[in-house]
């Protein structure tokens, strides 16, 4: 498939039977979606509006800045709470290729990302002045031209967005193929790469979640949780107590009978270590409570043991805490 038409489709300028292979197509194979993805969170993100032409994707390159300190005259650390963030410029990796009433007119759009490392959380503040904080191992992505009336940004990870109002100016997240879209809003967003669903969960205000292929999914009422199947688009919306998914920003884990392997994959994200299950009778053990998450990883494994009947051994290398074992 073109990549041109798969612009076309975004733009909702096929035919019907057109669309319907389109769908297909996307249907397919992983790589398919995979593609289609990668178009339509660079469309997505660089702001265009309908007539604005076909857009095409290439990466070029990467340049990478590791931040430590802040200097007066820096003004991207002016956006950042804490120092230990690393801000990745992407200059050419994204170039978008437009071209209007058949004539060629190429430009270069810069997206900036912002990652959160393992162990940390990071607040960033956008031009309009929406707030982000990102959890540990996020990636946030924006254009650089991201403004008051060009609100799109990529999310890979788990972040709290507190969106300004704008009723004429959405802010929209695409994530792992869906989109969010709110005007005025507090939401968390749960959506790592290597978990099966997305979590959506709204404060206040209200959001829109719309599928891969631009299906409208849901509108969230505050209070309520969507769970988004990433492969089949399935969603579950729930009444819940909104604590149990944003209590991360406040230095906890919260959670309600959920796996031993699911809370490992969090406490690997935030104490930077890999955690190994050698059988999965072990996995499938639930808890409920709350983690502090300032206490030491081995603290919080002796505290889950002493609930349940599994061992663990911690394995040093290069005088790092490396790699937990969990057995029976």
């Amino acid at each position: 498939m073109e990549d041109l038409e798969i612009i076309k489709f975004l733009k909702k300028e096929l035919t019907g039977e057109e669309e319907a292979v389109m769908l297909k197509w996307i249907e397919e194979s992983v790589e398919n979606r995979r593609r289609y993805v990668e178009l339509k969170n660079t469309w997505v993100l660089s702001g265009m509006i309908p007539d604005a032409g076909e857009i095409i994707a290439r990466n070029k390159g990467i340049k990478t800045l590791h931040i430590g300190s802040s200097s007066p005259g820096n003004p991207i650390l002016s956006l950042l709470k804490y120092a230990a963030v690393v801000i990745t410029t992407i200059g050419l990796t994204l170039c978008l290729y437009h071209y209007m009433s058949g004539h060629g007119g190429g430009s270069d759009i810069c997206y900036h990302t912002v990652s959160a490392p393992l162990g940390q959380a990071t607040d960033i503040i956008l031009a309009d002045g929406s707030k982000v904080t990102l959890n540990s191992g996020t990636v946030l992505t924006y254009p650089a031209n991201y403004s008051k009336k060009n609100r799109c940004v990529a999310l890979e990870g788990e972040a709290f967005f507190e969106v300004i109002s704008d009723h004429d100016n959405p802010f929209t997240v695409t994530s792992l193929g869906i989109e969010i879209v709110a005007r005025g809003t507090s939401f968390n967003v749960d959506a790592y790469s290597d978990d099966c669903d997305i979590d959506v969960t709204l404060v206040d205000g209200s959001v829109d979640i719309y599928s891969n292929v631009g299906k409208s999914l849901v509108r969230l009422n505050p209070g309520e949780n969507a769970m988004v199947n990433i492969e089949s688009m399935d969603i579950q919306v729930s009444r819940v107590d909104t604590k149990f998914f944003t209590s991360w920003k406040r230095g906890m884990i919260t959670f309600s009978n959920r796996r031993l392997e699911d809370i490992a994959k969090d406490l690997e994200r935030w104490y930077s270590v890999e955690i190994l299950f050698l059988n999965d009778e072990t996995k499938d053990i639930r808890y409920s409570g709350t983690i502090l998450k300032h206490k030491p990883v081995d603290q919080v494994l002796e505290v889950l043991r002493l609930t349940s009947d599994f061992q663990f051994n911690i394995e040093v290398i290069n005088n790092r805490l490396s790699r937990i074992i969990i057995k029976e």
